[in-house]
């Protein structure tokens, strides 16, 4: 047991170190774009994992707020900021975080928050407890 364990730790150290060379790296790249991407939910389910991983990445899912018209916040992810004034959100529902409504909202009315998207999940997950200190402290939008 000892050993198939010592070989699997072994494997993934030698894969991991091979994924490093340009050449592995571009064949990786070839093969999400040709075979992944096409699969339905592909970039949304990777665009949420690399948010709720904490990923910088351009295409990650991030944490904001949404101002309402009537001034009130609520909690939701940013998708997509669409360039033109618009952005597209997904307001999350109680207690499952991974659900929720999209919307197509404009662009100011969005605020990024500087935190995880796991502490919003872990916040909608327990009804809402914990929601002020995510906030910001100064004036939201």
């Amino acid at each position: 047991m000892v050993f198939a364990v010592l070989v699997i730790i072994l494997a993934c150290l030698a894969a991991g170190l091979f994924m490093r060379l340009p050449i592995m790296r571009a064949i990786g790249r070839w093969i999400e774009r040709h075979l992944l991407q096409p699969i339905p939910g592909y970039r949304a389910i990777k665009s949420l994992a690399s948010g709720l991983s904490g990923s910088l990445e351009e295409s990650a899912f991030k944490a904001a707020v949404l101002t309402s018209p009537d001034g009130g916040v609520e909690l939701v992810y940013l998708i997509e900021d669409h360039g033109n004034g618009l952005a597209t959100i997904m307001i999350p529902s109680a207690p499952n975080p991974m659900g929720g409504a999209i919307k197509i909202v404009p662009r100011e009315r969005i605020q990024i928050l500087n935190v995880r998207m796991s502490a919003v999940a872990r916040v909608f997950s327990q009804w809402g407890v914990g929601a002020q200190a995510l906030l910001p402290k100064g004036k939201l939008p």
